[in-house]
């Protein structure tokens, strides 16, 4: 009940900075009506109103895209993945979050890039695509190697980096499952048992 109280008020307070943004003329505004509007389509998403926070999200980006500070640019692509994901529109998603990865070296940001690579891994392989899933699940152990140091970040985004190996893992381990199921298919179809 108290979550549901602050998430409220959270909304309306997003929601009064993202209804000015019609008026917001300098780049601090702008940059803080985009995260108003990603803020406020987080909650919508988390809520199960996947329209609304795609609208939001929309609305956000278009207003980050104008502006000089791109920084959240690749996080609005992660969510516009995720919400086609909900809407199982899984080459969609791929698209939007391939076009967020694309991005990681113009507007770095570790953990969105490992949230972009986890979900990618995970997207191709709901897609039964085991060779891309494969592709992205490395690509997120090779950055998980690349000793993005837990203490160079600040705290929420810390406990996120320090469970990031459990989801490559758990991917890792369906990766197999999916192999070794390809593998038996295969060998049924060409009769070698």
């Amino acid at each position: 009940a108290a979550k549901q109280k602050d998430e409220r008020k959270a909304l309306v307070l997003y929601m009064v900075v993202c209804n000015r943004s019609r008026t917001a003329t300098t780049e601090q505004d702008k940059t803080s009506c985009a995260l108003a509007y990603l803020r406020s389509g987080d909650i919508y998403y988390w809520r199960g109103h996947y329209a609304k926070a795609l609208s939001l999200y929309l609305q956000g980006h278009k207003i980050c895209e104008s502006t000089e500070e791109k920084r959240k640019i690749i996080e609005f692509y992660k969510c516009f993945g995720n919400v086609y994901c909900m809407f199982k529109d899984y080459a969609q998603a791929v698209k939007y979050y391939e076009r967020g990865y694309e991005l990681r070296n113009q507007y770095p940001d570790p953990v969105i890039t490992y949230r972009l690579l986890n979900n990618l891994c995970h997207t191709f392989y709901l897609m039964g695509d085991a060779n891309n899933a494969t592709r992205y699940y490395r690509l997120g152990m090779a950055q998980d190697r690349l000793g993005q140091s837990c203490d160079k970040i600040k705290w929420p985004q810390k406990r996120w980096l320090i469970t990031r190996q459990l989801h490559f893992r758990l991917l890792h381990f369906r990766l197999l499952h999916f192999r070794l199921l390809h593998f038996r298919q295969n060998r049924l179809k060409t009769g070698k048992h």
